[in-house]
């Protein structure tokens, strides 16, 4: 099974990773490992796929439907249930972890969930196996690709020596609809978990709602990473996050409906757009 770096064809950290190759590790990875699905759960407005994946042992991955049937049995509820039917509904299955990447701008996170897949994909050593066998692994590493593959193109256009740290070079000073983790239509996604009015978000809610995650991890990262190295631990300190002892589902019972596009309807909304606002080129027509 290659390594990010292997595949990519760069040390991971040091150069931005084009978006196509972003989804294509993910595939890949999931073609050679058994502990690895690969899920599409919807496109961007641009056509782009949204990737999902799981990670987990092997046995977890084949009762996939029995965990997510249970695990809604143990959320759609408006009472307690009883101890017995607690022991019942959590007896057995594993915690589900939901790692998810909204501000794709955000470089790091998206380099550094490559090496996490790869690495509880392919370690043999007792923390990995404990966190397959308690934990499966949901990962979204690419929520908004139009906004990622705008970013990535520019940068990789402009990204010349010193550029990253003179504050007046072209690859600092984009165009509003470069320098944004919006959508092709600017919606900003990191802030629609209150509306669902993207595609990008609604179909992020209902492929959340088919598991029913108990925890969720957000990875955001600061401006200007990528071309200094970014150390190994942005691997390990995730997986050492997961390793927080064995766990199954009755360690973390709580409902999930706040994130169910579906639970209401949001009110409706009138947005005023004015040509400052209107990106300059078709936000349908994709780019690299």
């Amino acid at each position: 099974i290659p390594t990010p770096s292997q595949f990519n064809g760069f040390d991971v950290g040091t150069r931005y990773i084009i978006t196509a190759n972003v989804i294509d590790y993910y595939r890949e990875l999931a073609r050679r490992s058994p502990r690895v699905e690969y899920v599409e759960y919807g496109r961007s407005i641009q056509g782009r796929p949204l990737p999902m994946v799981v990670i987990g042992s092997e046995a977890n991955l084949a009762r996939k439907d029995e965990i997510q049937a249970r695990l809604r049995q143990l959320t759609n509820v408006t009472d307690a249930p009883s101890p017995a039917e607690l022991d019942r509904l959590t007896s057995g299955i594993p915690a589900v972890v939901l790692i998810e990447i909204m501000d794709v701008d955000e470089e790091a996170g998206v380099n550094a969930l490559q090496e996490v897949a790869y690495d509880l994909a392919t370690r043999d050593d007792a923390e990995a196996r404990s966190i397959r066998d308690s934990v499966v692994v949901v990962m979204t590493p690419l929520t908004d690709p139009d906004s990622h593959a705008r970013y990535v193109t520019w940068h990789m256009i402009y990204d010349v020596d010193g550029a990253s740290t003179d504050r007046n070079a072209v690859e600092n000073t984009p165009h509003w609809a470069s320098n944004t983790d919006g959508n092709a239509y600017g919606i900003d996604v990191n802030r629609d978990f209150g509306w669902f009015v993207s595609p990008e978000i609604r179909a992020l809610g209902h492929a959340a709602m088919a598991w029913r995650p108990q925890f969720f991890v957000d990875i955001h990262s600061g401006p200007r990473v990528i071309g200094r190295r970014m150390p190994l631990s942005s691997s390990t300190g995730i997986i050492t996050m997961l390793m927080i002892g064995p766990m199954t589902s009755s360690d973390f019972v709580v409902s999930s409906s706040a994130f169910d596009p579906a639970a209401q309807a949001p009110p409706t909304r009138r947005v005023r757009t004015t040509p400052s606002t209107i990106p300059a080129h078709d936000p349908r027509m994709p780019m690299r």
